[in-house]
Parts: structure tokens; sequence; C-alpha cells
């Protein structure tokens, strides 16, 4: 009987010990997950406004800077963070289009160490070169029954199709 007398209230004392610990790592992993869901929304939201600014770089780079931050703000969701769209080169003189964004967590049980935790994400696409040749049949196979021929269409389309492309970094070549 002697030994257990003296094991009364050691159970209180690891408790009052170990429960503020518990409680820290809880109150971190809460923290931690929000931080992760936040990150990945931006990283879905920077993704979607990068392929979007790729797509519709041909309109100039202010058309393509507010369609990919429209992207942004409607994948992100509510309160977004502003994006920054940037348009460099690689080293092989390809256009890229670079978009970052950071966003700031609030925290609610680590607020007595830092009261937001910033998360960011960045999303790089590349345009490669476009190397293509273009066969233009000129034998009179398009001509069709009727008013309209394949030939004055051919002269139309032929001229807006090569005019589509980018002079500086684009290769064409055109075979009749």
């Amino acid at each position: 009987m002697r030994g257990a007398k003296e094991d009364s209230g050691q159970i209180l004392i690891v408790l009052a010990i170990v429960l503020p610990v518990l409680i820290l790592f809880m109150g971190l992993t809460i923290d931690g997950g929000m931080a992760y869901i936040t990150k990945a929304k931006l990283s879905k939201a920077v993704d979607a406004a990068c392929v979007t600014g790729m797509k519709n770089l041909w309109q100039g780079h202010a058309t393509a800077t507010t369609l990919a931050t429209h992207i942004f703000n409607a994948n992100y969701g509510t309160n977004p963070p502003t994006p920054t769209v940037t348009f460099p080169t690689d080293s092989y003189g390809n256009q890229q289009v670079s978009v970052t964004a950071t966003a700031s967590v609030p925290t609610f049980f680590a607020q007595r160490l830092f009261s937001f935790w910033s998360v960011s994400d960045t999303a790089t696409a590349t345009r490669g070169k476009l190397v293509m040749s273009l066969v233009l049949d000129r034998s009179g196979s398009m001509a069709s029954t009727g008013t309209t021929q394949g030939g004055p269409s051919l002269k139309v389309a032929a001229p807006n199709f090569v005019n589509s492309w980018n002079n500086a970094v684009d290769k064409l070549a055109m075979v009749s």
C-alpha cells in the first residue's frame, strides 16, 4: 500500500505538462491545414490565370493581363489577392507568361506567435516558336459548283492565316 500512496496525484502533474503541448500541436495542425487549403486554392487560380494569359497573348499584353486577372479572381473565390502578371522571355527567346500571387492566411491558434501566414504561388507558361509549312493548292481542284470558287476563298484565307503569326518568333514557309 505504501507504493500506491506515493503515486497518487502524478497523473495531474503529467496532464498539466502534456495538455498544453497537445493543444499547441492541435492548433498548429488546424492553422497549417488552413494554410494548405489556401495554397491549393491559390495554386489552382494561378495556373488557370497563366493558361488564360498565354491563350490570349495574341491580343496583346493588356488584354491578356485583364483576362488572366478575371480568371484568377473567378477561380480563387471570395476576397482574392491581386495577382501579378508578367511577360518575360526565356533564354531561347520564347515568350512566357508568368503569374504570381500571395495570400495571407489568418491564424487562429498561433496568434501569439504570428497573426498571419503568407502563402504564395507562381505559374509560368512558355510559348515555343512555331515552325510551320503552309501548302496551297492552286490546281483548280478547290473549285466548287455555284458562284463561290476555291481560288477566291484561298486568296482571302491564306493572308489572314499568315498574318495571325508573330513574324519575330514564328517561322512559316509557304509552298504553292
